[in-house]
């Protein structure tokens, strides 16, 4: 499938069109519709469908909830347009599989030209996570753009 002029220039991995905030979500499966359509509707993606059925095989492999009521659902794949960390905060916790709750969700979407920057920014991601104090800002964060401005500060982008 050809590629698009949005992927042509680069845009930064974030943005606030990116954040979705306090969200009342029913299921895990909506979660990820929701972040992956909202992927095509900023032009990140070639469609909706197309990103989520990639963050599906993924997620079939194995679940990505990382603990601490985070999951970091991830793929590589020509369906990406755009390199894009997209953040779904939830208004209350939903299952998201082996017994782990989840309120917040990190999305993390390449496509196949990042393995590099794949690597990098899920290993950064996964290090700060550990950290209470990194958890408790992106749990609170008021805004979007204060999601995103703390998110590129952390993680070098």
């Amino acid at each position: 499938m050809p590629r698009t002029e949005a992927a042509a220039s680069p845009v930064p991995l974030m943005a606030p069109s990116l954040v979705l905030l306090d969200e009342a979500i029913p299921d895990k499966y909506e979660a990820i519709k929701r972040l992956t359509d909202n992927l095509a509707l900023h032009q990140r993606a070639v469609s909706g469908p197309e990103a989520e059925r990639a963050i599906w095989q993924r997620e079939a492999c194995f679940s990505t909830a990382l603990g601490f009521s985070v999951a970091v659902p991830h793929c590589k794949s020509d369906a990406i347009l755009q390199n894009s960390l997209s953040v779904l905060r939830l208004a209350a916790p939903l299952p998201w599989g082996d017994g782990v709750d989840v309120q917040l969700v990190m999305m993390l979407t390449l496509n196949t030209q990042g393995q590099t920057e794949h690597m990098r920014i899920f290993s950064a991601l996964a290090r700060r996570l550990m950290h209470p104090a990194f958890r408790e800002q992106l749990m609170h964060a008021p805004t979007p753009e204060a999601l995103v401005a703390f998110l590129g500060a952390e993680l070098g982008g």
